[in-house]
């Protein structure tokens, strides 16, 4: 047991996972203002007891942090 969880022996048989997607090839990213509206980035926040205002401030605050670097 690992955090609470039970940790599993992974399958033998390999999973058929799909070959295409919106987010299938390399380099492929979703926007970040799409990634921040995500339901299951707000469920993950939520778990971590971070609210919603906190987290687009902290993704706000590292992009004014990385602007001013890049000048």
């Amino acid at each position: 047991m690992l955090f609470g969880l039970t940790l599993r022996e992974a399958p033998k048989e390999k999973a058929n996972l799909p070959l295409s997607g919106p987010y299938s090839a390399g380099g492929d990213e979703p926007p970040l203002r799409e990634l921040l509206e995500d339901p299951l980035i707000h469920m993950v926040a939520r778990s971590d007891k971070i609210g919603r205002d906190q987290l687009v401030g902290c993704v706000e605050n590292m992009r004014r942090r990385l602007n001013k670097n890049s000048c």
